[in-house]
């Protein structure tokens, strides 16, 4: 299934938060009495524990967010309670969830750990399908993830701790089967355009519908912030000013990191690209040579996925070690780093 492409209205460079336009699900703003709980105010608690996820009398500001300087804000401590809210069902298109978040503490393991995730009716870590994770390294930079249990694709230590972010997570159901995408961008453009995300993968165990959203603070980090939660099924900002629409679409090519990694003896490279082009993907070694070019043709606009069989091109078995997959399109290169075990 291809992406649904993005209309954007233009006017005088502002952007409107248009609730018929973005098919909003769900907006939590946790506008509720200072010191109250969340699970007192419409969350209902899926797992119990201490501390509760409470109501603190201040406001994230994030410029150009729409939900941006409304309400107060919850506080999540570690080793604590997970809380739950339905919205409506969805079972085709997409589902974007976007949140301001301000981490004071989080874990160093390299799986990070849980701040939301959602899922279908009745969820729970262990049926979740897809997570936002926070990690951090010895040095106190931040990373963001997005996966499910088992598989979270990460970005690079860069963000800072007690520095408010912008975060957007899309779950995209796509035709087949262990193909649907989770996405992920950390502070994205205002402007109404869709950037290539930060992070992507193919999830492997897929669900027949989204329809609740949990918070949890279940883990033992990280200890965060929240506040101006929106669920939408199309990309959250948009301007909606004007009755004339241009069609944009993210000219840049995506590369998903290869799953499983580390693998043997197969490994599977997911990309999307979104003009017509031709593409090349190969797999090289640490000094930059050629082991395997796994396709070099034209495609069309949409999600396409490769196998490699741990082999060169001359079907000799590669040895063990830390390949590098390159996507070129035009000007474009886009670089992962996988792991072959034998």
């Amino acid at each position: 299934m291809k992406p649904g492409k993005l209309i954007i209205l233009i006017f005088a460079g502002v952007i409107f938060f248009s609730p018929a336009l973005n098919g909003q699900l769900l907006v939590e703003n946790f506008d509720y009495p200072a010191a109250s709980l969340l699970h007192d105010n419409g969350w209902t608690v899926i797992t119990s524990g201490e501390p509760h996820i409470t109501i603190i009398p201040t406001v994230a500001e994030y410029a150009g967010y729409p939900l941006s300087g409304i309400g107060n804000q919850a506080s999540l401590l570690p080793d604590g309670e997970e809380v739950m809210r339905s919205f409506a069902a969805q079972n085709s298109g997409a589902v974007y969830v976007s949140f301001l978040i301000n981490v004071s503490s989080a874990s160093t393991i390299a799986s990070g750990n849980n701040v939301l995730y959602l899922g279908p009716a009745g969820t729970s870590l262990l049926n979740k399908y897809w997570s936002a994770n926070i990690r951090t390294n010895s040095s106190g930079e931040l990373s963001f993830g997005v996966g499910q249990l088992g598989s979270v694709s990460y970005t690079s230590y860069q963000y800072l701790l007690y520095t408010t972010y912008l975060i957007v997570i899309a779950y995209e159901f796509v035709d087949g089967e262990s193909n649907d995408i989770v996405r992920l961008w950390v502070n994205p453009p205002l402007d109404g355009s869709v950037p290539s995300p930060d992070e992507w993968h193919t999830v492997s165990y897929e669900t027949s519908s989204l329809q609740e959203i949990v918070i949890t603070q279940y883990e033992s980090e990280p200890a965060c912030i929240l506040d101006g939660i929106q669920i939408t099924t199309a990309w959250p900002f948009v301007n909606t000013a004007v009755p004339e629409a241009a069609v944009r679409e993210p000219r840049t090519p995506a590369l998903a990191p290869n799953y499983p990694n580390p693998f043997n003896p197969e490994t599977t490279i997911s990309f999307e690209v979104f003009r017509d082009d031709r593409v090349t993907l190969s797999v090289l070694d640490l000094r930059g040579r050629i082991v395997r070019t796994l396709t070099n043709r034209r495609y069309s606009p949409g999600i396409y996925q490769l196998s490699w069989d741990g082999k060169d091109e001359a079907g000799k078995s590669a040895a063990s070690g830390q390949y590098l997959f390159r996507l070129t399109q035009g000007t474009d290169v886009l670089v992962r780093k996988g792991v072959l075990v034998r």
